[in-house]
């Protein structure tokens, strides 16, 4: 693969991405909205309007915070990896425990998992504070996960890590379980199984939670907030007065903020050049497909992952149309993430992705069936681009030196540049309460005791990877190092 990709420029989001499926019907109230010319000026700029951007606005606004706040996206609002994910809000638990348990520590990784446990619940009430209707257009719910598995070491690998999560959380006991091959194949109907693991997990329709979070902060607080849509942030410079500490430029013009907020995700690095080779964009691959006329879980209740030996794909189920979003679909192990990382765009598609996961179910399935008469199989398909970290973290706090223009250092209490960004896939998972902590940090509070210290970014944290990139950067080794699987 040409290796390079890694270390490259992002560049900006694509002008004419694919189709998603959540973006079906846009949200008329925030889709293109700007003002009628840009703001001169701001307390806070935010860049970007996923789930990080929207989680940091909503925390500032809603805690207290008096300040003008503009958010630039440089494409629709949402029309990010948010707007492209494949609506799930699962922690892969024991599987998160385990391999960071053996990366930074036992209490570490339980401060992770428990983290990223802390999401469903917070989220639900955000959605429920947008009344009965918005809630209903959420589509939040909980789910039963089904982990299937099909080989015995990928099972006996499963028993392994739930011990030591149980060791870990007693108060958790019981929430998942193993079921062998019998059970798995007779009561989950998974063909070939050798077991699963059974848990808890939940469901969302992303892009309209946060376009209504977005709609309902622009109307509770207007003058306060400024949504600008299609208005890229092409660069960003330190200015020399005091009132404004930078200039940012965009083809509508130039507005100075106080504070510059990062939630740019794959595309940081064009912003921020010192993140090249350290936030890597990778493509995934999500489509919505019709159940086969035997396939009797309707209920959408259930999140299943398939883990095979050189790939993994995840799907959930619609519970008001029955439809089946699926996603993944990246065969061939590491040999095969040649495929997704380093890709920049969502204006193209994952063949080989798209190929595997058009037929999967009917293999995976024991009852499938034909599809209904007068229905296509394959109801839309699209492509997204999400962020790999070099340390596989996220990136939240105030940039350093280290990361930045040295002409551009900055001070809390009299401006500076702040991340949110990095999530590796892992968005719907720490993403909303990320930015809940940015937000708290950017207002000189203190970071609540709940957030990871591993998320933090610090001095010698970018140190540490300019150093490995330095021997590995657009190589193999560079891949390898990117590359993870649960």
């Amino acid at each position: 693969m040409p290796y390079d990709s890694l270390i490259s420029d992002p560049l900006l989001p694509e002008a004419d991405p694919t189709v998603s499926y959540w973006q079906t019907p846009l949200n008329e109230n925030v889709r293109n909205i700007q003002s009628v010319q840009l703001p001169a000026n701001c307390d806070i700029a935010v860049i970007g309007s996923g789930v990080s951007a929207c989680s940091t606005v909503h925390e500032l606004l809603t805690s207290g915070y008096t300040g003008k706040i503009g958010v630039l996206e440089a494409r629709q609002i949402c029309s990010g990896a948010t707007g492209r994910n494949g609506g799930r809000i699962h922690v892969h638990a024991m599987q998160d425990y385990d391999r960071f348990r053996q990366r930074l520590g036992d209490a570490a990784a339980e401060k992770i998992v428990r983290f990223q446990m802390l999401h469903y619940e917070a989220i639900e009430k955000v959605a429920k504070s947008l009344g009965p209707e918005g809630f209903k257009q959420a589509a939040l719910r909980e789910t039963q996960s089904v982990a299937a598995a099909f080989s015995e070491k990928k099972l006996a690998d499963m028993k392994t890590m739930l011990a030591n999560f149980e060791a870990a959380f007693p108060d958790w006991a019981g929430r998942w379980k193993i079921v062998e091959a019998e059970e798995a194949q007779k009561e989950y109907k998974i063909k070939n199984a050798t077991g699963a693991m059974i848990g808890v997990a939940g469901a969302i329709w992303p892009y309209r939670l946060m376009t209504a979070v977005f709609a309902a902060l622009q109307e509770r607080y207007p003058g306060r907030l400024f949504l600008e849509s299609n208005t890229p942030v092409t660069s960003v410079h330190k200015n020399s007065t005091p009132d404004y500490a930078y200039s940012l430029h965009t083809p509508r013009g130039i507005i100075q903020a106080q504070h510059v907020v990062y939630c740019t995700e794959a595309h940081t690095a064009h912003l921020l050049p010192k993140f090249k080779g350290i936030i890597v964009p990778r493509r995934g691959q999500v489509m919505v497909q019709r159940p086969g006329i035997d396939f009797e879980d309707l209920s959408g209740d259930r999140s299943w992952s398939f883990y095979l030996d050189e790939g993994l794909f995840y799907l959930h189920q619609n519970a008001a149309t029955g439809d089946i979003i699926l996603g993944g679909g990246e065969l061939g192990g590491f040999d095969g993430a040649h495929n997704s990382y380093g890709k920049r765009s969502d204006a193209r598609e994952s063949l080989a992705a798209k190929t595997h996961l058009s037929g999967a179910l009917r293999v995976i399935f024991e009852h499938w069936g034909e599809i209904a008469p007068n229905e296509q199989s394959i109801k839309a398909s699209w492509s997204g681009i999400m962020a790999n970290s070099l340390d596989h973290l996220p990136f939240v706090g105030q940039l350093p030196q280290e990361a930045i223009d040295t002409r551009r250092i900055g001070q809390p209490e009299t401006g500076a540049e702040w991340i949110c960004a990095g999530f590796s896939g892992f968005g719907m998972t720490n993403a909303w309460m990320s930015g809940v902590a940015l937000a708290r940090q950017i207002t000189g509070k203190e970071v609540p005791t709940w957030f990871p210290d591993h998320y933090r970014i610090s001095s010698q944290r970018i140190r540490q990877l300019q150093m490995q990139l330095a021997h590995i950067g657009g190589s193999e080794e560079h891949l390898r190092a990117l590359y993870s699987k649960l």
